[in-house]
């Protein structure tokens, strides 16, 4: 009876002391700590850096003593912009001579493999870039519209550049599928031979459709 009584010992004490601690009213309670917020990234807004071009209007009243652009009269620069199954040429020509020349209109624009004198077998077709959507005529396989017309007429003006003066002309050239070239050149058609700008262009466009012509969009002239 002694060591029954014995090993009851401990059981005893343990629950007098759970029972002196719930007659105080001293209740454990676990809390939990919220997780800290994620880290958020913020973006500032994107600010323009330089005004976008704009049309090259006519000249106002074109002078019949302006001689057109020879090679020798221009310096010509191009950066390449590569989208989505195409690339983007923004060609820049400035009048470094000491008179005002003109331009043909439109602009006749090839590209060469560099130090090629060949042309690449490209369909060109003329858009109007960065146009309204109620003048932009599209692709000349559609039906003539009253935008396509005065588009055209827009292409058929007389636009002179003055000594300094810059004009740009920006491509689109889309599906290639021919043999890779690492460099690309672009040639610009004068009335007194043609002027060959080194572009920046790494890459051709990627083939979309192989039964399908590679084209080369040609805007018109820009300020």
């Amino acid at each position: 009876m002694y060591n029954q009584t014995m090993k009851r010992l401990p059981i005893f004490l343990l629950l007098l002391v759970l029972l002196t601690g719930c007659g105080r009213g001293e209740v454990v309670t676990a809390t939990s700590t919220p997780p800290p917020p994620l880290p958020t990234h913020t973006r500032p807004a994107p600010t323009a850096t330089r005004p976008l071009p704009t049309l090259a209007l006519p000249s106002p009243t074109p002078s019949p003593d302006v001689p057109f652009c020879r090679p020798q009269d221009l310096t010509g620069t191009s950066q390449t912009d590569a989208a989505t199954g195409s690339i983007t040429f923004n060609l820049k020509l400035i009048n470094t001579s000491a008179v005002a020349c003109r331009l043909p209109n439109p602009a006749k624009v090839e590209l060469l493999a560099a130090g090629k004198s060949t042309a690449l077998d490209l369909n060109p077709y003329y858009s109007c870039f960065l146009c309204e959507p109620t003048t932009t005529p599209g692709a000349p396989t559609l039906a003539p519209t009253p935008q396509a017309e005065a588009f055209a007429r827009l292409l058929a003006e007389t636009v002179d550049i003055p000594p300094d003066g810059m004009v740009q002309v920006f491509l689109i050239w889309s599906n290639w599928c021919g043999d890779p070239h690492p460099a690309i050149d672009i040639r610009f058609g004068l009335e007194s031979g043609s002027l060959v700008v080194s572009s920046d262009a790494s890459a051709n466009p990627p083939c979309l459709v192989e039964a399908a012509p590679s084209s080369l969009m040609i805007s018109q002239y820009l300020r």
